[in-house]
């Protein structure tokens, strides 16, 4: 028998993550329903909460979408109220994003969101920091070499 062997899917980090990304999916999407709000509008909303009137270009990196998913994504908040855009009076094409009075009133149902999922999690606060330092050491390393992942 030739040495093919290749490791399960259930013992390779990065199964562990994609199927955590799709439990943590599933959880928000319940958690959100009441809301309105999909898990990236989830992420933007709560962006808004920690930096005051960012750029487009600003709030995507911190959300880590493109421009070209984000956009449509900001149109549907702000049809729905939740946020407001404008552009800039030194450069029009450049344009600022915040919490509209009833994006604020929403914050507070997805506090509750957001302690809901640390409960399932079954992780304590500090236990959860630890855990994202760890996650988002991983992911600096595979950002930091993205054109050669064989060479370390």
């Amino acid at each position: 028998m030739s040495d093919d062997r290749i490791d399960p899917v259930s013992e390779q980090l990065c199964f562990a993550a994609y199927s955590l990304s799709h439990s943590f999916t599933r959880q928000y999407r319940r958690a959100l329903a009441d809301t309105g709000l999909t898990y990236p509008q989830y992420l933007v909303v709560v962006s808004l909460t920690n930096v005051e009137n960012p750029t487009v270009t600003e709030l995507g990196k911190t959300v880590r979408l493109d421009y070209g998913t984000l956009t449509p994504l900001l149109k549907r908040l702000e049809r729905s109220d939740i946020i407001s855009r404008s552009r800039t009076e030194k450069d029009e094409r450049i344009v600022r994003v915040s919490l509209t009075s009833k994006g604020h009133e929403l914050v507070n149902r997805l506090k509750l969101v957001m302690t809901d999922i640390q409960c399932l999690t079954g992780k304590t606060s500090e236990g959860l920091s630890e855990l994202i330092k760890q996650l988002d050491a991983v992911r600096l390393r595979l950002d930091a070499n993205p054109t050669n992942p064989g060479q370390v």
